[in-house]
């Protein structure tokens, strides 16, 4: 069975390209008009003729048929008349000038099409002029310079538009009937005219493609670097959002738990409280619109006000305090004059510690120690263990992965874990600007 198939898939291969030409095979779609063939300066044309736009390609084809036409017409009638009028009727030569015409008027919107109409047409046309060139000086070759033209035109759109294998079989088949029609040493030429405009537009074809796939990534990989874009945006609001309001909820909500339990039949300690969780309620507003300000200036609304930084320092140890936080600050080293973005970061990352103290370990100290040493600047922030049990609360915050994606982003590096006490503690390092730093001074404690 095996040796019986063989030669049936062999011979359905060797017929396949003839019967795509003459049958099976489809043109690609025409695709996209570049722009350079709908010109602006032709507008006005618009208003007299029947289409919106004027395609100059589509407009030389049928300029071109218009010339083939007429020369086929005048050549084929000279011709005739000094042959003695071979060809009675004139109708004949005007359906073969006709005939040689068409063609070009089929091969922009269905060019397979067009070379079986014009081959045909090829085989009429050389009946013809057979005909007619029985005059003395007569050329030998029966083939009309507009035929030529037209065939070689088709035989370009269908390399263009068809797939190889398509081109090989018409290539063969437009071979062998010239061979029938004229077998003459001319021949070869023929053969090889109209195989370099199957092998050109079968090349224009490739670049074409290639074309658009270079394309089709490039907008793959545009699409791509949006979407990481898009994440990206999306993890620096949430972070952003994150370290604004986590803290500042954290410490409304101690306080809010602690104001019974200072005041209970004192208005005047309750509305000390109340005011400091109006405080603390109006400084996590204001933050959050300086970061909703930052977030919109791409959309030609900049925020002015200055992101948060080390200067900043007090006034969040103090909200912290505010909240029943037992802080100490040691620093060491001075630091450079401009700190840029590390500085923000060093706030956001004290600012998450913080909060998680105040989450889970209500009552405990905490220790805060920053040392500018050399080129880098480290953040110690480590808390006792709670004094009593915190509340129950949902997990699942974002607020260590933040802190690592911040310090991340400046090269530097965090820890955190618990201590050998019980409590928790959180270590940052990040590199300097290299900038001069004058020499450290000694540690100095803060109340």
């Amino acid at each position: 069975m095996r040796r019986r198939a063989w030669p049936v898939r062999a011979g359905a291969w060797l017929s396949r390209p003839f019967t795509a030409a003459l049958v099976t095979g489809v043109a690609d779609p025409p695709g996209r008009r570049p722009s350079w063939r709908q010109p602006d300066a032709f507008r006005h044309l618009r208003h007299y003729l029947p289409f919106a736009r004027v395609d100059i390609v589509v407009l030389g084809e049928i300029i071109t048929a218009l010339a083939v036409f007429s020369g086929m017409i005048s050549t084929l009638n000279d011709a005739n008349d000094r042959a003695g009028n071979p060809v009675a009727d004139g109708e004949l030569l005007i359906l073969a000038a006709a005939a040689a015409a068409a063609p070009l008027l089929l091969r922009e919107l269905w060019p397979l099409a067009a070379w079986r109409v014009a081959l045909p047409a090829l085989v009429f046309v050389v009946a013809i002029t057979t005909q007619v060139n029985t005059y003395e000086g007569a050329p030998d070759a029966p083939y009309p310079a507009g035929v030529v033209i037209t065939y070689l035109l088709v035989l370009y759109a269908v390399g263009v538009r068809c797939a190889r294998h398509v081109s090989v079989g018409v290539w063969v088949i437009t071979a062998i009937a010239m061979l029938i029609l004229h077998p003459s040493p001319s021949w070869f030429l023929g053969v090889i005219m109209t195989a370099a405009a199957l092998i050109f537009g079968y090349n224009v074809r490739v670049r074409r493609q290639a074309q658009r796939q270079v394309v089709e990534e490039e907008r793959r990989t545009e699409d791509e670097r949006s979407a990481r874009a898009v994440l990206q945006e999306r993890s620096r609001i949430a972070r952003e959002l994150h370290d604004v309001v986590a803290h500042h909820m954290s410490v409304i909500a101690i306080q809010a738990e602690a104001a019974p339990i200072k005041a209970p039949d004192d208005p005047d300690v309750l509305k000390a409280e109340l005011a400091s969780i109006r405080g603390t309620a109006l400084e996590a507003l204001t933050e959050l619109r300086r970061v909703l300000g930052v977030l919109r200036e791409g959309d030609g609304a900049p925020e002015t006000a200055p992101q948060p930084g080390l200067s900043d320092l007090a006034e969040l140890l103090a909200s912290s305090r505010a909240a029943g936080l037992a802080v100490t600050v040691t620093t060491s080293g001075r630091p450079p004059p401009t700190l840029g973005g590390v500085g923000l970061t060093v706030y956001r990352v004290l600012q998450e510690s913080l909060s998680n103290a105040l989450r889970h370990a209500p009552g405990a100290a905490v220790r805060v120690h920053l040392a500018y040493q050399g080129a880098d600047l480290r953040l110690r922030v480590e808390n006792d263990p709670p004094r009593t049990a915190p509340p129950a609360r949902p997990r699942g915050g974002q607020g260590l992965t933040g802190m690592r994606e911040r310090v991340g982003a400046y090269g530097g590096t965090l820890t955190t874990g618990p201590t050998a006490a019980g409590g928790y503690a959180v270590a940052a390092t990040l590199p300097l600007e290299s900038v001069p730093t004058p020499p450290d001074p000694a540690p100095v404690e803060q109340p």
